[in-house]
């Protein structure tokens, strides 16, 4: 991990031996890497002057669902794993959030919209995908923060109510001197 970096964790393959992790380092852009779960040498997987991040595994680890702004916005794509260069693009006005469905049968997102979207994914010698369908639009205020899709197909989501944005700042000033006259325990 290089000095002066921050890393997120994106997935676990399913043998939990290799952990993907997006890292950003200084100012630059999101790039995907590996490492041993145990332990070890990083080994990158996506280095690109573009955002890569929000990767998700298919359940059989064969195929990543990721994000990259590559195009001028964020949109979903398909790579086989652990090599990404063949990626095939999913959306085309703008999606996050990629999660699988338990069975790998179906890729789901979130478009810029608020639409969560269900589309058929097949594998085989190629990927072939079915037709993308929507299945509700995100309801409130600010859409989804994050979500995850449950054993059995249920959407388990991060509803935010108010952004830190909106809340109150609250300043403290001479603190220092309160905090001198504070009773000591």
């Amino acid at each position: 991990m290089a000095e002066g970096s921050f890393q997120i964790a994106q997935d676990l393959t399913p043998d939990g031996k290799t952990l993907v992790y997006a890292e950003r380092i200084g100012f630059g852009a999101w790039d995907l890497r590996t490492v041993p779960a145990a332990g070890g040498p990083m080994t990158p997987l996506l280095e690109t002057p573009f955002e890569e991040d929000d990767l998700r595994l298919s359940p059989d680890g064969r195929l990543a669902a990721f994000v990259s702004n590559e195009p001028g916005q964020s949109e979903v794509y398909l790579a086989p794993f652990p090599k990404l260069g063949e990626r095939v693009r999913i959306t085309q006005e703008g999606a996050r959030g990629p999660r699988w469905s338990r069975d790998g049968k179906e890729l789901f997102y979130l478009t810029a919209d608020r639409r969560l979207v269900a589309v058929p994914v097949r594998t085989g010698a190629s990927i072939e995908l079915g037709t993308p369908r929507t299945l509700f639009t995100l309801q409130g205020k600010y859409g989804w923060a994050s979500y995850d899709v449950a054993h059995d197909g249920r959407f388990l989501a991060i509803v935010p109510e108010s952004l830190s944005s909106e809340q109150p700042l609250t300043v403290v000033v001479n603190w220092t001197a309160e905090s001198r006259d504070a009773p000591r325990r």
